[in-house]
């Protein structure tokens, strides 16, 4: 239970602040969106990618990856549950909320409204959770598209003589690009420290899960269906933040290839902006979303697994056996034990 405690208050925690932070960003979201829109409309004859159908898409799997996680983290409790009654719907009913909310019933005493609260708040934490990373999926898309259609318009004049006009226009309209997002950044920061903090957390909880045995087939298909839908998520979010900073850099390979009568002033400071200014989202500054940020996150994962199974086996304990029956027997009782 001390474990099941310490995942449901780090949950809770995570979708608490979730929610404060969110409610700052709607403070900040209507000068964003002026910005924003400038952009659009200084930058208007960029051809851009029409986002719509890539957000449904995202949207869905992200929420539907979601709902099969909560739908399975719910297996084991309801075939509990379902094995510990009579199949009275009432009976069912308590005993999956007190297996799941064990910790607050022996507190508070159980109540079936209680239940129903807990269950709807349980919810709606988990796809707030999922959706504070879809936001960042979606923000980080969103502006490296704008990135993107600056660049395949840098591809099309590649070994082409042109004025300094035309750079001083492109460095300009990479200027802001680049301002806006910084601008991203201050308002998305603290959400995207919180989303990598949280889900490593819980990658890392889940990796400690791994040194016991799983006691039946639900928790197995939970924890490898949990395992890989963290590790997606972090890997969703990592790599569409750090499009941002990819297509940031992608510039000078057009400016490296100038033509000798066409280099001047504005291609020089171009190029010294592109190698010198760091153009990322990044974690309240401390880290910037890159792809070798990706693999140090990949690196500590698997070094604190390394060191798990290195205490592991150091330790060397005899495994926890499977629950018998008679386990069986006792987690029944445990479950009628909760007074109303």
């Amino acid at each position: 239970m001390t474990k099941k405690w310490l995942m449901y208050t780090a949950f809770s925690t995570s979708t608490l602040l979730t929610l404060l932070l969110f409610l700052r960003l709607a403070t900040h979201w209507p000068l964003l969106i002026k910005e924003w829109e400038k952009v659009e409309k200084t930058q208007i004859y960029y051809r851009k990618t029409n986002l719509k159908p890539h957000f449904r898409l995202y949207t869905g799997i992200v929420l539907l990856l979601a709902l099969v996680e909560h739908v399975l983290a719910n297996t084991r409790a309801i075939a509990k549950a379902l094995h510990c009654t009579d199949n009275d719907f009432l009976g069912v009913m308590r005993a999956y909320f007190i297996y799941n909310f064990h910790f607050v019933f022996v507190l508070t005493g159980y109540s079936h409204w209680k239940g129903f609260l807990l269950a709807i708040m349980n919810i709606i934490k988990t796809f707030s959770w999922s959706y504070m990373d879809l936001f960042i999926i979606l923000i980080s898309v969103a502006l490296a598209d704008h990135f993107q259609a600056l660049n395949q318009y840098l591809a099309t004049v590649t070994n082409k003589m042109q004025t300094q006009t035309f750079w001083r226009q492109v460095r300009e309209d990479y200027n802001t690009l680049a301002m806006l997002t910084r601008t991203v950044d201050r308002c998305l920061s603290k959400i995207l420290l919180l989303s990598f903090g949280s889900n490593l957390y819980f990658v890392c909880f889940q990796l400690l899960n791994s040194m016991r045995p799983l006691r039946d087939f639900n928790e197995a298909v939970y924890f490898y269906w949990s395992i890989i839908y963290l590790v997606l998520k972090v890997c969703a979010v990592s790599l569409c933040a750090a499009s941002v900073h990819d297509y940031s850099k992608e510039p000078k390979t057009v400016l490296y290839s100038v033509p000798t009568e066409s280099y001047c002033t504005e291609v020089q400071r171009f190029l010294v902006q592109l190698t010198t200014d760091e153009v990322a989202l990044t974690g309240l500054n401390f880290f910037s979303v890159t792809r070798t940020f990706i693999m140090s996150v990949a690196g500590t994962i698997v070094t604190y697994e390394v060191v798990l199974l290195q205490f592991n086996m150091a330790s060397e304990m005899p495994p926890i056996p499977a629950p018998s029956s008679t386990n069986t027997t006792e987690e029944c009782q445990w479950l009628n034990s909760v007074a109303y």
